[in-house]
C-alpha cells in the first residue's frame, strides 16, 4: 500500500476547522477574517499540493500539474484537474488519504469560481468515497438543479443512490447519463445495474461498450477496472475460461493490477491450484492491502497446507477491516463464524448507512450464523427480490430458508448456486454442497447456522 501517512493528511484536514481558540493579551480575541482565511487557504493548498511518492505515469502527471500551479495562482480548471488526478490516485492505490487532497484542490477551484462544474462534482465524488452517501446524494441533487448537465455530479448521484439501495433512482440517473454522454462512466454504471437485475446479455453489452470507450484513454485504470467487472460476470456464471480471459486482458493492460490478480487467483483455486493462487494473491496484497485479498490469501494458504500462513493472513485482513472496511470485516467474520456479536454490530452499522442488497446479504448471513433464522430470512428475501445472479446470494438464501423451516425452497436455491458456479467460493461452495447432501438425506434438522 502507498506509504503516505493518512494520519498526517487527517491532521492537516482537521486544522482547517481548528484555528487557534486561545490567544495572548497582545493578540486579538478573534483573528482578522483575512488572516483566518489566509490560514485556511494555506492549509488547503498544503493538502492539495502534497507530493506523490510513486513513479507511475499518474504520479508524474500530478507533479507536472503541481509545478504548473506553483508558478502562479493558476486557473480554477487547473485546480480541478489536480483534484481529478488525486481521485484517480486514490482509486489506483486504494489509499483514502488522497481523497483529502482531491477535496482540498476542488475547494481551491471553487474559491476562484464558485460555479466551477468539475470542482463541484468532484467534491461530491469525494463524499461518496468517504461513505457519506446520504450527504452526497443530497448535494448532487442540489448541484444538478443549477447545473442539470453536470455529468460528474450525476455519476456521483448514481453511485450514492446505488449504495443507499435506491436502485430505481440510480437507474433513472444513469439513463440520463447515457443519453447525455454515452461513455465509460455511463456505460459502466448501466452494465452494473443491468447485472444487479439479472439482465446478463445487456450487462455484457454495456460492459463491452464501456471497455471500448475507455481502452485508449490516457489513464488506463478505469477501463481496466471495467475489464475486471466484466470478467466477474462470466465468473459468476461459472464460465471460468471466459473470466480468465478477462482477467488476463486486464493484466496485459495494467501489469500487476490487484483486482485482476485476485480474479486470476479465484480461477486457480477453482482449478485446484492453491500454490499458484497463493503467489498471485501475495502479489496483489503487496500492491494493495484489502480485507478481501487478505481473506482469500488465507483461504488459499490453508488449501495449500500452510495453516500458520493462513492464520497470519486472516489476522492481517481482520486488522485492516477494523481500521478501514467494516463491511468486508463483517463478511469475513460471518463467513468464518468468528466473533459473531462483533460481525452483527459492524454490519448493522453498515446497513444504517447504506441499505443496499450487498450489505443486506452480508447482514443476513451474520444473522444466520448467530442462529437468528427468521430475521435472516427477512433480510435475505429482500436481497433475492432484486434478482441479482450472484451464486453467493443463492447459497446464503438457500441455507437461511432451510434453517428457517423451508427445506425444499432452500435446497433449490443451494442447487442453483452450485449450478451457476460450482467453485464460486472455496469454502462457501464446499459448505453449500454439504448442506445439499444433508437436505437430500432428509436431515433438515442438521442444518444449522453456527459453524
Amino acid at each position: 500500500m502507498n506509504t503516505r501517512s493518512i494520519s498526517t493528511l487527517l491532521a492537516a484536514a482537521l486544522s482547517l476547522a481548528a484555528l487557534p481558540a486561545c490567544h495572548s493579551p497582545s493578540e486579538p480575541a478573534t483573528p482578522a477574517p483575512a488572516t483566518a482565511e489566509a490560514r485556511a487557504d494555506a492549509d488547503l493548498r498544503a493538502l492539495a499540493m502534497a507530493k506523490p511518492p510513486g513513479t507511475s505515469s499518474l504520479d508524474e502527471a500530478i507533479r507536472k500539474q503541481e509545478a504548473k500551479l506553483e508558478k502562479g495562482e493558476g486557473l480554477p480548471e487547473w485546480w480541478s484537474t489536480l483534484a481529478q488526478a488525486w481521485i484517480l490516485e486514490a482509486r489506483r492505490t486504494q489509499d483514502p488519504g488522497y481523497y483529502l487532497s482531491a477535496d482540498a484542490a476542488a475547494q481551491l477551484a471553487l474559491k476562484m469560481d464558485p460555479r466551477n462544474p468539475m470542482a463541484g462534482g468532484l467534491r461530491i465524488v469525494v463524499q461518496v468515497n468517504q461513505h457519506r452517501f446520504a450527504e452526497a446524494r443530497d448535494a448532487a441533487k442540489a448541484l444538478l438543479r443549477s447545473q442539470p448537465d453536470n455529468l460528474v455530479a450525476m455519476g456521483a448521484l448514481a453511485d450514492a443512490q446505488l449504495e443507499l439501495g435506491e436502485l430505481d433512482g440510480a437507474a433513472a440517473t444513469v439513463q440520463k447519463m447515457v443519453e447525455i454522454k454515452p461513455d465509460l462512466a455511463s456505460y459502466g454504471r448501466a452494465a452494473h445495474l443491468r447485472w444487479l437485475h439479472g439482465d446478463l446479455a445487456t450487462a455484457k453489452r454495456f460492459y463491452r461498450s464501456a471497455i471500448d470507450a475507455g481502452i485508449n484513454t490516457r489513464e488506463p485504470e478505469p477501463g481496466t477496472w471495467m475489464m475486471v467487472q466484466a470478467a466477474l460476470v462470466f465468473w459468476n456464471q461459472g464460465d471460468v475460461d471466459g473470466a480468465e480471459a478477462g482477467f488476463k486482458a486486464a493484466l496485459d493492460l495494467v501489469p500487476d493490477y490487484p483486482p485482476a490478480l485476485v480474479g486470476e487467483a479465484k480461477v486457480e483455486l477453482a482449478r485446484g491450484h492453491a500454490p499458484e493462487a497463493v503467489k498471485l494473491l501475495e502479489r496483489a496484497w503487496a500492491k494493495v492491502q484489502l480485507v478481501e485479498t487478505g481473506w482469500l490469501l488465507g483461504d488459499a494458504r490453508a488449501a495449500a497446507g500452510d495453516e500458520k500462513g493462513a492464520r497470519a493472513s486472516w489476522d492481517a485482513a481482520i486488522a485492516m477491516g477494523e481500521k478501514t472496511d467494516h463491511l468486508s470485516l463483517g463478511n469475513l467474520l460471518a463467513a468464518k463464524g468468528w466473533r459473531l456479536p462483533e460481525a452483527l454490530e459492524k454490519l448493522e452499522g453498515e446497513l444504517r448507512v447504506r441499505p443496499n442488497p450487498q450489505v443486506r446479504d452480508a447482514y443476513s448471513w451474520a444473522l444466520y450464523r448467530a442462529g437468528r433464522f427468521q430475521e435472516a430470512r427477512q433480510q435475505s428475501d429482500q436481497v433475492m427480490a432484486v434478482g441479482t445472479p450472484d451464486p453467493k446470494y443463492f447459497f446464503h438464501a438457500g441455507a437461511i430458508r432451510a434453517a428457517a423451516g423451508d427445506p425444499a425452497s432452500g435446497r433449490a436455491l443451494l442447487e442453483r448456486a452450485l449450478k451457476l458456479n460450482p467453485a464460486f467460493d472455496l469454502n462457501g461452495a464446499r459448505e453449500c454442497r454439504e448442506l445439499v447432501a444433508k437436505l437430500e438425506s432428509g436431515a433438515a434438522g442438521a442444518v444449522a447456522g453456527a459453524k
